[in-house]
């Protein structure tokens, strides 16, 4: 019915098995579905899905652009994620003060 977090949560339940049996590929869809109508968490999760492979073919490329997404959008995960890729020079230039910023923006909105 559109319900944004909903589209979400239900890919978390494929994700883990809840209710319906465990499927990678299911819940990144609805995590993709969540993401294309704007949902933080879910750009984060789709980020999440590109960095490890769950669902989808691993690229790191992408995965940094949903986690930054979800970072400009206030979400701490996806900040702190953009840190971890700062940190260690994944896509982007290495660049530990960067890396110290999104640590700390993550820190302060939890």
């Amino acid at each position: 019915m559109g319900d944004i977090q909903g589209v979400n949560d239900v890919g978390n339940c494929y994700n883990l098995g809840i209710g319906v049996k465990e499927d990678k590929y299911i819940a990144f869809e609805y995590y993709k579905k969540s993401a294309d109508i704007g949902f933080h968490a879910g750009m984060y999760n789709v980020g999440f899905s590109y960095h490890y492979g769950k669902g989808v073919i691993k690229d790191e490329c992408k995965a940094f652009e949903y986690y930054k997404n979800s970072a400009e959008m206030g979400y701490a995960d996806g900040m702190y994620c953009v840190g971890e890729f700062y940190q260690n020079g994944l896509i982007v230039e290495k660049n530990i003060d960067t890396a110290f910023e999104w640590y700390l923006k993550s820190a302060i909105t939890e």
